[in-house]
């Protein structure tokens, strides 16, 4: 039978318990985390108000960003926070995506992420689960060896997730309206990636051929 480690279980608990806390724009910590994200996206314009269609430059559908979070919680935002401050070449290049006349029919970038943290906590079978669950699927019993290996691996996989999307949206030469169908490509991609049980993030890149 499938167990988990007193390291394991309590590290998949907290993300159970952080994937649950819902976006409140009227919070203040809430509040503050998208000035963070306003500061690493947007370095050189200062942050007057928190609802401004500047935040569509980013890739949010609308002048308020609370709407596209609400569906991937506050561990959306905190995902993409963190893919800012510890991998922000990565963050950089998916954002400012210089691809030339492709700009136009590219991915937004900040809806594309609340769409990843809740495909990958789908993927993982712990979306929507209580703390203490097991997670559903044989891509999450093996994402919780990562767990063993660092306290952050669910947004170490997130960053792997983004920049796997990222790739294949360019072998693809998708444009907007296929964003549907790249998401399940790079969801396919990452679950057989998961099952072939790898023992760090870095064996989980290799896996899918990344670097950055």
């Amino acid at each position: 039978a499938f167990s988990l480690s007193l390291v394991q279980a309590e590290r998949l608990e907290e993300l159970q318990e952080s994937l649950a806390i819902p976006f409140d724009g009227s919070n203040a910590l809430h509040q503050d985390r998208l000035r963070e994200l306003w500061r690493l996206a947007f370095p050189d314009v200062a942050c007057e108000t928190l609802k401004t269609p500047k935040w569509k430059d980013m890739g949010w559908q609308g002048e308020d960003p609370g709407t596209d979070i609400r569906g991937a919680g506050v561990f959306g935002l905190d995902n993409l926070l963190y893919l800012g401050t510890y991998h922000s070449k990565l963050f950089d290049h998916l954002l400012h995506k210089r691809r030339g006349v492709w700009d136009d029919v590219d991915y937004p970038f900040a809806a594309a992420s609340m769409n990843l943290t809740f495909t990958l906590a789908d993927v993982l079978g712990i979306a929507r689960s209580k703390p203490g669950m097991l997670p559903k699927t044989a891509a999450g019993r093996a994402f919780c060896q990562l767990l063993t290996e660092s306290d952050v691996a669910f947004e170490e996989v997130y960053c792997v997730m983004f920049a796997l999307l990222d790739h294949v949206w360019v072998q693809r030469k998708a444009s907007y309206m296929e964003f549907g169908a790249v998401l399940k490509q790079v969801r396919d991609k990452l679950d057989a990636a998961l099952q072939s049980k790898p023992q760090s993030i870095r064996q989980l890149k290799q896996h899918l051929g990344l670097q950055y």
